[in-house]
């Protein structure tokens, strides 16, 4: 029953993924993205393992829940970039005393082009994310810009899911414009990232793991395996 519902829903709800707008299909797809990314954020921020203190950015954050649980797991402060605006003002609500308390900060802006500082974030995250970008290697450029010397970067994807059922028609092809992870993996690689590796995520899917040199330069990289 599930699957049928959500086979008639897809038409509908799929435009929204990238950018959630406002309205009844906005809506509905952010409560379709908290449902099927809660599994794989968990396997984001326990490969992320959050230190206190330390200065977290979640890309393309959405709904916004690895947000809440980076906040309540240690005592970080949060920012949030998305480009749906429909997004940020649900979470400048929802985290509305944590932004006046100084732990959170949000900004609806593109990966590509952020406000942020060099090397500001200790660590970045962000789950099903990159196949929307419209320039992967920008994307990952800018990223590796504003993390901070020796931090690192974690990226949760489900590839097969976006290949065999996203991808099917010309509007997902349109919309999810990358599925190669290991493109994405290269596009890291060529933007300044060290020890670039890709392992298994819980309940299916894939985690990429990048970390950047201490001193802000490009070491060797090393590729890990999916099993």
């Amino acid at each position: 029953m599930l699957h049928l519902i959500r086979k008639v829903l897809k038409p509908f709800t799929i435009s929204h993924l990238a950018k959630p707008s406002g309205g009844f299909w906005g809506s509905l797809t952010v409560r379709f993205m908290k449902s099927a990314n809660s599994q794989l954020i968990m396997s984001v921020l326990q490969s992320l393992s959050a230190k206190p203190g330390e200065k977290i950015l979640d890309v393309g954050f959405g709904h916004g829940d690895a947000m809440c649980h980076l906040l309540e797991s240690c005592d970080v402060r949060v920012w949030g970039a998305d480009y749906s605006q429909t997004c940020v003002d649900s979470a400048a609500e929802r985290f509305a005393q944590e932004i006046k308390a100084g732990r959170v900060s949000v900004d609806c802006c593109s990966v590509d082009s952020t406000p942020f500082p060099d090397g500001h974030f200790d660590g970045i995250i962000h789950a099903n994310c990159w196949y929307f970008w419209p320039d992967l290697q920008a994307g990952c450029n800018e990223i590796f810009r504003i993390n901070a010397p020796g931090g690192r970067m974690v990226a949760g994807s489900k590839v097969k899911i976006i290949k065999t059922e996203m991808q099917a028609t010309a509007q997902g092809k349109a919309l999810f414009l990358n599925s190669d992870v290991h493109q994405f993996m290269k596009c890291l690689k060529a933007a300044g990232y060290s020890d670039v590796k890709l392992e298994e995520a819980d309940g299916g899917g894939e985690i990429v793991i990048a970390r950047k040199d201490s001193t802000g330069s490009a070491n060797a990289s090393s590729d890990g395996a999916v099993a």
